[in-house]
């Protein structure tokens, strides 16, 4: 048995950043670190930040008294903690990215805790919408100069199958391409069409911050066959992705990814955010299945006049269709997901199965899939992400393609090859289908992101993720296989490894009132 391992490329990629930008970083996040002050006849604000239409807790708003340097940020349970407040009548503001602005009055006497309920509004207009690709930080659409499409999973009326599906036709400048029909075959993805000769077209794609492999897997053809007799399909990541536990997707097209992403995000880049529990929440459980069934249309020539290069008509071709050979496809999709949380702890879990068959009639795809999504409150101000993933398909395919031993060529050639002089497969075509062409492909992402509010005006994040890509392709032409008799058997694996780690940090220094002035530093390490 022939075998071949891709090897790993060890080469780092330093996007931005190095050691003494971050030992600087730490430096100055030292020196702003504010000291307490407590007055000698103070009291405390206490309480609680919610949604005002759903009643659900609303995670890093600012709560402060302006004009007295005094405020803190909510909790992932919506809950905060104002104290040294002098004693006195002042004015409350609550403000969170993505909701309206509340002021509410409020009187502290000596000792004293005021607790209070704050319901903020959700803001109606879409350039308050809060966006995080090509930003060191959360801002507003209408705070950024580059031009971020997002979709949002719970706006869709219609379900959808893949990630592919679902930016199709709801993202301006996108353009999904289908590569074929066969199990595990993905489609391109394009925004704003083709940007480089020399570089990869595809966007790069990161999952909850961590960056994972966006080109495909390498080809399912057997190791040093240049005539690729195989299945030719190339699994997609995308396809691997459970569109149930997706959040929302944001898109930043075309180089203004390249000023965060660098050079490789010429082409854009998609970031997925997957779905998050609730601290304090209950356990909401979620179930959905789905019975599929395909079917192609016929297709293929009829009997028409075989010419060659030269303009000689060699005779009549007498093209089969391919319907001899096609199937009407059934699948079955099943998946389930809680999420929830309690005091200080939320998470989010799922499982989906699927076993889907395809028209060619040696092709099917099983998969399953687990998520697990963990967050944490370590303290007041600090918050910690575990998000991993796996997934584990098996595939079978049809020799087809541009393939001398496969179904479609052979269906669909003259009775004879093309210079006239070797018989064809005519008659014995479904010996064919004892070719065995099976891929195996286990894909593994895990991250953690740590966010800290110094204060309310300084704040930094801390990334590090880890993704792997593996795939192991076997194909068989068993003994007396009708074009090679003697049998041939390959297995061919493959390996593919991304490490990332990833610093921003966000100064907002207000300018009067109405405007303010934001600066962000940080550094990304990618090694592939």
């Amino acid at each position: 048995m022939a075998m071949s391992s891709a090897a790993f490329d060890g080469r780092s990629n330093t996007r931005r950043g190095r050691g003494a930008l971050f030992a600087a970083l730490l430096a100055a996040v030292a020196l702003c670190l504010p000291g307490v002050v407590q007055a000698q006849a103070s009291g405390s604000v206490t309480g609680r930040i919610v949604d005002a239409r759903s009643g659900a807790a609303v995670e890093a708003a600012q709560v402060y008294l302006p004009g007295l340097n005094l405020g803190a940020l909510s909790a992932a349970n919506g809950r905060f903690l104002i104290v040294g407040v002098p004693v006195g009548t002042h004015q409350l503001r609550a403000e969170r990215l993505g909701f309206t602005t509340v002021n509410q009055q409020v009187t502290i006497a000596a000792g004293a805790a005021v607790a209070v309920e704050i319901r903020l509004d959700q803001a109606a207009i879409g350039l308050d919408e809060i966006v995080v690709t090509g930003q060191a930080g959360a801002a507003r659409q209408r705070e950024i100069g580059n031009a971020i499409s997002s979709v949002k999973m719970g706006s869709l009326v219609e379900p959808v199958k893949d990630v592919q599906q679902l930016l199709g036709g709801r993202v301006a400048g996108a353009v999904i391409t289908e590569s074929t029909g066969s199990a595990g075959s993905g489609g391109f993805v394009r925004l704003r069409g083709i940007n480089s000769v020399s570089m990869s077209n595809t966007p790069l794609l990161y999952i909850d911050g961590i960056r994972v492999r966006s080109e495909d897997l390498p080809r399912s053809s057997p190791r040093g066959d240049r005539s690729n007799r195989s299945g030719n399909v190339q699994a997609s990541p995308l396809s691997q992705i459970n569109p149930e536990d997706i959040d929302r997707i944001e898109i930043i097209k075309g180089s203004a990814a390249t000023s965060i992403y660098g050079t490789e995000a010429s082409a854009g880049v998609i970031q997925i955010f997957t779905k998050k529990g609730q601290q304090q929440g209950k356990a909401q459980w979620s179930f959905t299945g789905a019975q599929t069934m395909r079917h192609t249309m016929k297709f293929g020539g009829e009997n028409r006049d075989w010419i060659d290069t030269d303009g000689v008509v060699m005779g009549n071709s007498d093209y089969h269709y391919m319907e001899p050979w096609l199937r009407n496809a059934m699948g079955t999709e099943l998946s389930t997901s809680v999420r929830g949380g309690f005091q200080n702890t939320s998470y989010f879990l799922s499982a989906d199965a699927t076993d889907q068959d395809y028209p060619m009639p040696n092709d099917f795809e099983k998969r399953v899939s687990v998520r697990g999504n963990l967050g944490f409150t370590v303290f007041s101000g600090m918050t910690m992400e575990w998000n991993s993933a796996f997934t584990k398909s098996h595939l079978m395919n049809t020799p087809s393609g541009d393939n001398a031993q496969g179904i479609p060529l052979n269906a669909q050639r003259p009775t004879t090859s093309y210079t006239g002089t070797v018989p064809t497969l005519r008659g014995n075509i479904s010996k064919l289908l004892e070719f065995e062409i099976d891929t195996y492909v286990d894909r593994f992402t895990t991250g953690l992101t740590l966010r800290h509010n110094i204060t309310q005006n300084l704040d930094h994040r801390f990334t590090i993720g880890y993704d792997r890509s593996y795939s192991d392709f076997r194909s068989l032409r068993p003994y007396g296989f009708i074009l090679d008799p003697t049998g041939i058997v390959d297995d061919k694996r493959w390996t593919g490894e991304i490490f990332t780690m990833d610093y921003a940090a966000n100064l907002t220094l207000p300018v009067g009132s109405k405007f303010a002035l934001t600066f962000s530093a940080g550094g990304q390490a990618v090694q592939n």
